[in-house]
C-alpha cells in the first residue's frame, strides 16, 4: 500500500510540475482543456511507460499489478481533480484575496475602512476577466449586445444551480 500511495504522488507531482512549465511559458487560450490533458491523461501515458520500461529490463523488480495502478491512479485523480478546481481560484482575480493583501501590506497598524476599496476593485477587475472566459470558452455569446447562454453555458449553470439547491445554498442569480 505504501507502494500506492508514492506511485500516485509521485504522478501528481509529475503532472504539477508539468502545469507550472507550461502556464509559465506562455498564454494557452483553452485551459480546461490543458489541465484536463496534463491532469487526467499524462498519468494514464506516464503509467503505461513505466510499465513498458519495468517489463523490458528482468533486473528490476516486477511492475505493479494492475489493481495497483488504477489505485495509485485514483488518488492521482482525486488530487487532480481537487487542484483543478482549485487553480481557478488561485490564477483569477479574487477580491477576499485582494483584502487580505491590502489589509497586510498595513500591518501592524491595520489599514482603515474607507482605505480599503482600492483602484483595481474596477469592473474589469471583477467582472471583465470572467466575461472574457464565458465568451472565449464558448459559455456565452453575443446576440444582439446581449450576453446569452450557448449550450455548454447552460449547462454548466443548470448543474450548479442543482448543486447549490441540494446543498440548501440560495441561487446567486437572485441575488
Amino acid at each position: 500500500m505504501p507502494t500506492v500511495f508514492c506511485y500516485g504522488l509521485a504522478l501528481f507531482v509529475c503532472s504539477l510540475v508539468t502545469q507550472v512549465i507550461v502556464w509559465r511559458s506562455g498564454p494557452i487560450k483553452n485551459q480546461p482543456a490543458r489541465l484536463a490533458f496534463i491532469f487526467l491523461i499524462l498519468p494514464i501515458f506516464l503509467m503505461s511507460i513505466c510499465e513498458a520500461s519495468a517489463l523490458s529490463h528482468p533486473n528490476l523488480p516486477p511492475g505493479t499489478h494492475w489493481q495497483s495502478l488504477c489505485l495509485a491512479y485514483l488518488l492521482d485523480l482525486s488530487l487532480s481533480l481537487a487542484y483543478m478546481l482549485v487553480y481557478s481560484a488561485v490564477a483569477a482575480f479574487s477580491p477576499s484575496i485582494a483584502i487580505l493583501e491590502r489589509v497586510e501590506e498595513n500591518m501592524p497598524q491595520g489599514l482603515p475602512r474607507e482605505e480599503l476599496v482600492p483602484p483595481w476593485f474596477s469592473d474589469e477587475n471583477l467582472a471583465g476577466a470572467r466575461h472574457h472566459n464565458l465568451v472565449s470558452n464558448g459559455l456565452v455569446s453575443y446576440r444582439d449586445a446581449n450576453l446569452v447562454l450557448e449550450f455548454k453555458g447552460r449547462f454548466v449553470a443548470r448543474c450548479f444551480l442543482i448543486f447549490r439547491r441540494f446543498l440548501g445554498l440560495p441561487d446567486l442569480a437572485k441575488g
